[in-house]
């Protein structure tokens, strides 16, 4: 199935997700994903496995596996690369890296900037503040990108309704994408009603709960959204697993899910998760689900003296 966007060009609505994958495993896990049919893979520069990646992708075209029409590739420009003349010689690394001559989507990753020489920073100088490069700046190299014809569409990833609507006021091309944390304990609603009231496609991020993400973003004690006893419940009456039905629950809200797993069957299960129909009452009960908890926090931004908060990046 897919996501039909503004332009009227389909984009399959479900990605398989490469962060976090080791560069030893990524080839195969890409690879077989795209044997089992995902056609949409989601990258960042910030991965540090886009080489490995684009092996896998021309791989399979070479090999006849997939055309590369077929496909849609989104990679992401990492937070110091901000600034209207940093964005194409960026992209053109990523695109180096992917042996391809253009992605279908490029996303700015986050709304925060560092300095050039910065890959993460650990104290408060390493940051410039909003300011110093608008928003509005970097947008206008992104679109410069898209009429180059090195990314298809261009949007953004993990912005508020504030931050969007930076970019909105100059746009020339309003962003067709945003990338957002999205499941049964954070269900967004109102930056969900925002972008799609502005045509803007969502996708979501930490589908699943991001469960080998990075320990200093993780608590003790956290809930698990895949444990849930509503979502189990339910899933036990459709005869379907707690990953499909957070997936189909997606998919029937209108947002793409990003879904990552290294095990052949998960993945395999994952993408049969988006011809699951939910009734209006399975809808409901996922949506009056009470606990809330966001996974991928801001701590990396953080640090005393930092610019960027919680609230200049989160929406709730």
């Amino acid at each position: 199935m897919n996501l039909l966007l503004t332009n009227g060009n389909p984009m399959p609505n479900i990605a398989i997700g490469t962060w976090r994958f080791k560069r030893n495993g990524t080839y195969a896990i890409v690879y077989e994903a795209i044997k089992d049919g995902y056609r949409n893979i989601d990258c960042a520069s910030c991965f540090r496995n886009e080489r490995e990646v684009g092996r896998a992708i021309n791989d399979c075209i070479r090999g006849g596996i997939v055309k590369r029409e077929d496909l849609w590739i989104t990679t992401k420009l990492w937070n110091n690369c901000h600034g209207e003349e940093n964005v194409i010689p960026n992209l053109k690394h990523s695109l180096a890296d992917l042996g391809l001559d253009y992605v279908d989507s490029y996303l700015i990753n986050w709304p925060v900037v560092f300095r050039k020489d910065i890959t993460m920073p650990v104290h408060r100088d390493e940051f410039l503040a909003p300011g110093e490069i608008p928003l509005s700046e970097t947008w206008k190299g992104m679109e410069a990108a898209k009429g180059a014809g090195l990314a298809r569409t261009i949007g953004v990833s993990n912005f508020n309704i504030a931050r969007l609507e930076e970019i909105l006021k100059d746009a020339y091309y309003k962003p067709e994408f945003n990338q957002i944390e999205i499941h049964p304990y954070l269900k967004q609603e109102k930056l969900v009603n925002f972008c799609q009231k502005n045509d803007i496609k969502l996708t979501s991020l930490a589908t699943l709960g991001a469960f080998d993400r990075p320990s200093m973003i993780k608590k003790k004690d956290e809930p698990a959204v895949l444990l849930n006893p509503v979502l189990t419940e339910i899933a036990t009456e459709l005869n379907i697993s707690n990953a499909q039905l957070i997936i189909a629950w997606l998919v029937n809200r209108g947002i793409a899910p990003v879904i990552k797993s290294t095990n052949p069957n998960h993945l395999r299960e994952n993408l049969e998760a988006v011809n699951i129909r939910l009734s209006e009452s399975h809808m409901n009960r996922i949506f009056s689900i009470s606990e809330k908890y966001r996974y991928i926090s801001s701590e990396y931004f953080e640090i005393p003296g930092s610019p960027y908060t919680h609230d200049y990046i989160f929406e709730e």
